[in-house]
């Protein structure tokens, strides 16, 4: 697959997960067309306020939006992480659709992973993508994730099954994209 060349040069901002952001994420992982592409248990599928509030104070969890100019357009996160083992697990979601191609959500991952590995000092990370996520799937070979198997048949949307493609970025690969 061939990743097409990114449109846009400005690097979004990334912010914590605030009181006033709350809304608008959980709006966004409210919309099926978001959440679909995302799991985080059936019992928890959408999130809501109350369980991002609770991630976003675990240590476990690093909530980020990440904003062009002003405006929210999208959340990057790091779920799972282990300090002791080095590891988490990257998932990210473009929340406002007018800045979908353009290269935001590739280079607030990007963000995310500098500070994944130079600040939190972690050493591994993991993603997943459904094999259907082609959007998902270019931005981790963007980063610099390499494809390390496939799951299958493990991610359920509209009711059909699809496999998860899994791939990992060691910290010794990470390379900043501007």
């Amino acid at each position: 697959m061939s990743v097409a060349p990114l449109v846009s040069r400005e690097s979004p901002a990334l912010l914590p997960l605030e009181r006033n952001t709350l809304p608008l994420v959980e709006m966004w992982l409210s919309q099926e067309e978001n959440y679909k592409w995302l799991d985080f248990s059936p019992l928890v599928q959408p999130l809501n306020a109350m369980v991002l509030k609770m991630m976003a104070q675990k240590p476990q969890h690093f909530i980020q939006v990440f904003r062009v100019d002003t405006s929210p357009a999208g959340i990057v996160a790091l779920s799972n992480i282990n300090q002791s083992a080095g590891t988490a697990t990257l998932w990210y979601l473009l929340g406002n659709k007018q800045y979908a191609g353009q290269g935001y959500t590739t280079r607030a991952v990007s963000r995310l992973l500098r500070t994944a590995f130079f600040d939190l000092k972690l050493a591994c990370l993991e993603a997943w993508a459904a094999e259907s996520n082609t959007a998902s799937i270019a931005i981790l070979k963007r980063n610099g994730f390499v494809y390390v198997g496939t799951r299958r048949q493990c991610h359920v949307i509209d009711g059909r099954r699809h496999d998860r493609l899994w791939f990992d970025l060691l910290s010794s690969e990470y390379k900043e994209i501007a």
